[in-house]
């Protein structure tokens, strides 16, 4: 059985998209990325075009962190040599068939109740009488804290971890799907061996086994790993001997909210490792007391851009912000609170600092606006060791320090550096090309979360858009970006649903980010989660694509009245089209075209804020009519107007492949551009056109107005 979470993002008929409000500036920390060690562009990064598709190689620049799982069929034996360091051994994969008793892990509970040991385990300078077991791989030397829901564990959550693990193949509850191993225990007198045994979509046994010298060993047998995991033997919080780097003192209480005064604010390397610690301390502790639920608190540390930020919000959510990994919109052990501290973790590849003198800006804020700073004084040396190792490729024999820690991870794929490919390839730019959109062959870290994004880019237009201050005419218009996922992957192996992706994620370059005036005020009612229509919106298609109940292919359905107060929507999802509303937004309809809607106001049972509606079902709820005037109320007329208005996109395919496109691979592209183009005319009335072949020469610059 596919685990539900992986079925809903592999269906075909289902549409996750990844274009939330972060997506901006979690592109952007990705792309600030700069390896340790430049990438050089060689021949073969050189994009080439095959019938109209640009075909591109992956490389560490436009997909970075690929690090597949490597240990199946091998056994890594840690030989205890004191309270600090380990031999390693490595040879083929020797698993004990005789497993033990099986072991009640509770998925809920995240652990076993604890295992009692027949001797005293020593573990770095502390032992241990018990341990307790996870079904995420998983042996903690103390009762777990509460699990991460992270998708993918980077070498810097593991190193910043607070808990004493020992783990094989460590997973999420997020990476679980819902699977759970079977776990055994097998006690001697002076070993336990733990084995955890899956059979579903991931299939793999693995075997951790420690010993009362304070041995640890891993045993794998692997069919199928999972897309991320890590191997992980930590002691605790790695504190190893910072060595401090910087330090800086304001007492003048510049900050009218002592939280946010800082006192002192410090950069420290971490055993001499490539961890770096930055620790702000504030004249208050923490407190989101005050905060409405979507405000905001901040601590930043600005070396690279975009910065180093941690941002909690008044309903307790909170967001680290990463430069060159991205944004945790969750909790991570690298970013944390402790009393008036605030701590904030990050390796060297992260912030590429180079070796020498540095000031650096540590700052507070209050949402956008900045409470206090303070400028740091650093003197960076290089680190002497990495806090991750490469276990496959490890000697036996070899002596390593401190915590053990290896993560692996799915690439993750840079759109910007695609589009630097693109433009030093040809004479392209944002006045030429409308949207990229970039097909894998492989897998990305996409596949955890979503089907697609799009970064909407800038299409040069005005009063569309309300969050978003990049989107306007004065500024220079830049292309969407679009990851559209693995090719041959859910929505993409049929060419009606990789079309109705395509045109979600095209239309985020004008949709749906509104306001409307109700009774007298500014309001976000149609799209309160931001991005798509809310699934209480009545949004029917302008043009029928697959039927009379088409619906716009950003959210919202099409609902019909059974009885006063009683709703019902559409028989079969049928979201293929675009609405009037959203015709207007991308210039391809006046506002006397726009007919009245309506959203259903506290529907029973509930609508949710975005995407689309159940199918087939009967709601209660207030019918609240909206109109055009509402919206231009709110957020101005769309300047320019239609017919005034680009009527022609271009959109360039990309497919990045390691190994050469094969010409089943163009012909699927093929497909989907076909599909697409016809798609998009038939949405848009023939109002509007998509190209989508490429031929090396792209067209003049085209001017605002295309009629």
């Amino acid at each position: 059985m596919i685990p539900i979470l992986l079925a809903q993002l592999l269906d075909a008929s289902r549409l996750i998209c990844g274009s939330d409000g972060s997506l901006h500036e979690r592109l952007e920390a990705i792309d600030a990325r700069r390896p340790a060690a430049p990438h050089r562009a060689a021949a073969t990064d050189t994009p080439v075009l095959i019938s109209g598709v640009v075909v591109l190689k992956p490389n560490d620049q436009n997909a970075p962190f690929d690090h597949p799982f490597d240990l199946g069929g091998s056994t890594l034996r840690f030989e205890r040599r004191d309270a600090e360091s380990w031999t390693v051994s490595r040879g083929p994969v020797v698993i004990d068939p005789g497993y033990g008793e099986p072991l009640d892990v509770q998925e809920n509970d995240r652990s076993s109740g604890p295992v009692m040991l027949p001797f005293e385990f020593p573990f770095y300078g502390a032992s241990a009488t018990e341990i307790f077991v996870t079904p995420y791989n998983a042996i903690y030397l103390e009762e777990p804290l509460p699990g991460t829901a992270l998708l993918q564990m980077s070498d810097l959550d593991l190193a910043a971890g607070r808990d004493a693990i020992i783990a094989p193949m460590l997973t999420t509850e997020s990476l679980q799907f819902l699977e759970y191993p079977d776990v055994f225990v097998k006690s001697a007198g002076d070993f336990v061996r733990v084995t955890w045994r899956r059979e579903g979509f991931w299939r793999y046994l693995v075997q951790a086994t420690i010993t009362a010298a304070g041995d640890v060993t891993f045993s794998y047998d692997v069919e199928i790993a999972p897309y991320a995991a890590a191997l992980v033997i930590r002691p605790g919080p790695f504190d190893g001997a910072p060595a401090v780097l910087g330090e800086a003192r304001d007492a003048t209480g510049d900050s009218e909210e002592p939280m946010l005064d800082i006192v002192s604010a410090s950069m420290s390397r971490v055993g001499d490792s490539n961890l770096l610690r930055f620790r702000i301390e504030t004249a208050a502790p923490f407190s989101t007391g005050g905060l409405g639920a979507s405000e905001w608190m901040a601590w930043s540390v600005s070396v690279t851009e975009p910065a180093l930020m941690l941002r909690i919000y008044g309903d307790g959510r909170n967001r680290y912000t990463i430069p060159g990994w991205g944004i945790v919109a969750l909790p991570s052990p690298a970013a944390r609170v402790e009393g008036r501290e605030i701590i904030l973790e990050v390796l060297d590849e992260h912030l590429a600092i180079e070796p020498g003198s540095h000031s650096i800006e540590v700052r507070t804020w209050r949402g956008t606006s900045v409470a206090d700073a303070v400028t740091l004084a650093a003197a960076v040396h290089p680190p002497s060791r990495s806090v991750a190792i490469e276990a496959s490729s490890i000697e036996s024999g070899t002596v390593l320090s401190g915590p053990i820690l290896e993560a692996f991870t799915l690439p993750v794929l840079n759109v910007h550096a695609v589009w630097r490919q693109l433009r030093a390839a040809w004479p392209v730019d944002g006045s030429t090309v409308d949207a990229v959109a970039i097909y894998p062959d492989f897998r990305t870290d996409i596949i955890l979360f979503a089907s697609a994004y799009s970064s909407g880019g800038n299409p040069g237009v005005d009063n569309i858009i309300e969050s978003k201050p990049f989107v306007a005419s004065h500024l220079e218009r830049t292309p969407a970006l679009m990851h559209m996922n693995m090719l041959g992957n859910g929505t993409n192996r049929n060419g009606r649903f990789a079309a109705q992706n395509l045109m979600h994620e095209l239309g985020h370059r004008w949709l749906y980010d509104v306001s409307i005036l109700e009774n007298g005020s500014s309001s976000r009612v149609l799209n309160p989660a931001g991005g798509h229509p809310a699934q209480y919106v009545h949004t029917p298609a302008a043009f029928a694509v697959t039927s009379s109940g088409d619906s716009s292919v950003m959210g919202g359905g099409t609902f019909t009245e059974v009885m006063p107060g009683s709703y019902a929507s559409w028989a079969t999802r049928s979201s293929y089209g675009y609405s009037w509303t959203d015709l207007y937004l991308m210039g391809l309809a006046s506002p006397a075209e726009v007919e009245p809607w309506f959203y259903l106001a506290n529907s029973d049972p509930p609508l949710g804020p975005s995407y689309y509606p159940p199918a087939g079902r009967t709601y209660s709820a207030t019918r609240r009519e909206v109109t055009i005037d509402q919206m231009v109320g709110a957020m101005g007329e769309r300047q320019p107007q239609y017919p005034d208005t680009q009527r022609e996109f271009r959109v360039m395919f990309v497919l990045l492949t390691p190994g050469g496109a094969a010409q089943g691979e163009i012909d699927q592209m093929g497909m989907i551009r076909r599909e697409f183009e016809q798609s998009f005319r038939e949405a848009t009335g023939n109002r509007g056109r998509v190209q989508t072949g490429f031929s090396g020469t792209p067209p003049p610059r085209r001017r605002s107005v295309s009629r």
